[in-house]
């Protein structure tokens, strides 16, 4: 059977080479180099095609029927590095400004407002960054006590393709998008930006350093390189200016 599915095409400085991703809810999307021409975007998508119907077919199959909802629109938040689950609900009646109510006794969301029904992505996002940081930095400072590597300053934010960064002044960075990992990754991916404070390179000393710190790290450095897909497709911010952003094309595909 054929279908036509609906791809989100990102441009990143930092991406060497174009890469497919398919969220938890069937979402797809490339990021791509700067300057990647649409005509070769088009033509990876056509290459692709089995790779992607396979997998397409397999997120599907492990969604049951009743939990299918709009992509941009999610009804649950699972924050698997944080052990939480949240439900999210839409109060499209009410008048006032669009707002989000958080009610942690109950791990429940209410997103109120005339346009928060269709677009529930900002006010999330925001509550993203909030939640994470609040949960990301004692455990960031855990880290940075215990083995001895101080850092200056965190900001937490949401980013397109790094899960995190280190200045050469020792503030770290850290993406919103660590609370869909599993923890062990996020503890990795905290660890490796520590480890930046003592070595801003990835030189052999670097993970030398990494694997005293955190022994196995090669294989969870393995790991997080396929762990887009755990991020669901609300959670992308949309970014204004040419670069960055985002454009659709559509691909027609048989789904066996």
């Amino acid at each position: 059977m054929d279908e036509k599915i609906s791809c989100e095409v990102i441009e990143s400085r930092r991406a060497r080479i174009a890469r497919i991703r398919i969220s938890r809810e069937g979402a797809l999307s490339v990021v791509v180099p700067a300057g990647f021409r649409k005509e070769r975007v088009l033509a990876l998508l056509e290459t692709k095609k089995e790779w992607i119907c396979r997998n397409l077919a397999r997120t599907r199959a492990s969604t049951p029927p009743d939990k299918v909802t709009a992509p941009y629109r999610p009804d649950v938040v699972n924050l698997e590095a944080f052990g939480e689950t949240w439900e999210v609900f839409y109060d499209s009646g009410a008048t006032s400004a669009d707002r989000l109510i958080e009610n942690e006794k109950s791990h429940a969301l209410v997103l109120a407002g005339s346009r928060v029904c269709s677009e529930p992505g900002d006010l999330l996002r925001k509550w993203l960054v909030k939640r994470s940081r609040l949960i990301l930095e004692p455990r960031l400072d855990h880290l940075s006590s215990s083995h001895a590597m101080p850092y200056k300053r965190l900001c937490m934010r949401l980013q397109r393709t790094r899960w995190g960064s280190c200045s050469a002044r020792g503030n770290i960075s850290l993406n919103a998008k660590l609370a869909f990992l599993p923890e062990s990754l996020v503890d990795y991916v905290l660890c490796h930006e520590l480890c930046h404070t003592i070595h801003m390179n990835h030189s052999r000393s670097f993970w030398d350093l990494m694997e005293r710190k955190l022994p196995g790290s090669l294989v969870l450095k393995n790991t997080l390189r396929k762990a887009e897909n755990r991020v669901p497709a609300w959670v992308e911010p949309v970014r204004k200016g040419l670069l960055n952003s985002p454009y659709r094309t559509i691909l027609t595909i048989s789904l066996r």
